[in-house]
């Protein structure tokens, strides 16, 4: 794996974490987030590639929390966002100081022969039962080779120190992934 970029969220907050100009000479991405919102409950994130926020996303999430698990999906209650939610942000209201880790690993980002599909891993952190835990599945319902990523709030901003990482997974001369 290669450090590609960082962003960090500095004074003041931000809308948007973007990485541009991603590199096609990788086999797969991954992408690690350490975020926070500024708004009161849970704030799904739009996650999408290139310039596309249209509805060419599918999405499958399975959480577990205080309450139970339980699972959604474009056709389910996430059906009123137009681009990929695929995890919930950190609320400003848990406890102070946390911030929510996500992974996100897309295999074969660079490929034009195949739709993109991704994997993510997520949790949110609270000192009382709200916390929860979410894993995922997407698919881009695109052949473009991705060349940005693009992570946004729905109903906040990231607030100061929310910080995410892009890296290159490069593969080996024989084909294993190094």
């Amino acid at each position: 794996m290669e450090l590609i970029g960082t962003a960090t969220v500095g004074s003041g907050g931000q809308t948007s974490i973007a990485f541009t100009a991603i590199p096609q000479t990788y086999t797969d991405l991954y992408v690690v987030y350490s975020t926070r919102t500024s708004t009161s409950s849970w704030d799904p994130s739009a996650f999408y590639f290139n310039t596309d926020t249209g509805g060419n996303y599918e999405m499958l999430m399975l959480y577990a929390d205080a309450n139970g698990v339980g699972s959604a999906t474009n056709a389910s209650y996430l059906s009123q966002y137009n681009n990929w939610a695929i995890f919930w942000m950190q609320p400003s209201v848990f406890t102070a100081n946390t911030f929510g880790s996500t992974s996100v690993y897309i295999p074969n980002y660079a490929l034009t022969a195949q739709y993109k599909s991704v994997s993510t891993d997520n949790v949110t952190e609270n000192n009382s039962a709200t916390a929860a835990r979410q894993i995922g599945a997407g698919l881009w319902r695109s052949n473009s080779a991705i060349n940005a990523i693009t992570l946004a709030p729905y109903g906040g901003t990231f607030v100061e120190h929310s910080t995410a990482s892009l890296y290159g997974i490069a593969s080996g001369s024989d084909g294993t992934t190094t």
